[in-house]
């Protein structure tokens, strides 16, 4: 009698045994998908984080060329201040299509200014040729301006 009180204790221990891998098994796949889900999840706002901080790197970066711009057009020479529309509008070209009125105008004033006579240094057009090409059509006529002056 002992012996098969002894032996259903050992069965049920057994059984009790399997039930909790079984269990513990189900934990452990239910925990790898809350972490893969959470990684997942961190990782979009982290993503998104990082994206927002770089816009906001570059649109501080377009101030403070208009700054400089600003302070050059202040200092006088004229050479200097068509140099610095272009770098100008290659940062404005970085903030994306939504500034593309903005980049237009910076051109336009760097067109103007290459229509009253002023000269680019020579070392400078590979550069700038480089950021024309860059640029897409709907800019072609201010571009193709531009590259008469550079010719």
């Amino acid at each position: 009698m002992l012996n098969k009180i002894d032996e259903k204790f050992q069965n049920a221990q057994s059984s009790n045994l399997s039930l909790i891998k079984t269990e513990m098994n189900l934990f452990d796949k239910k925990l790898e998908i809350s972490y893969q889900e959470k990684a997942s999840e961190l990782s979009k706002k982290y993503a998104s984080t990082v994206a927002s901080n770089l816009y906001a790197i570059q649109t501080l970066t377009v101030q403070i060329k208009e700054l400089e711009l600003e302070n050059t057009i202040s200092d006088g020479c004229k050479e200097n201040v068509l140099t610095e529309y272009f770098r100008l509008a290659e940062e404005i070209q970085k903030l994306g299509i939504s500034y593309d009125w903005k980049l237009s105008r910076c051109l336009i004033d760097a067109k103007e200014l290459l229509e009253d006579g002023i000269k680019l240094d020579p070392m400078e057009y590979p550069e700038i040729t480089s950021f024309l090409n860059s640029l897409p059509n709907q800019f072609n006529d201010v571009v193709g301006t531009i590259r008469k002056f550079l010719a």
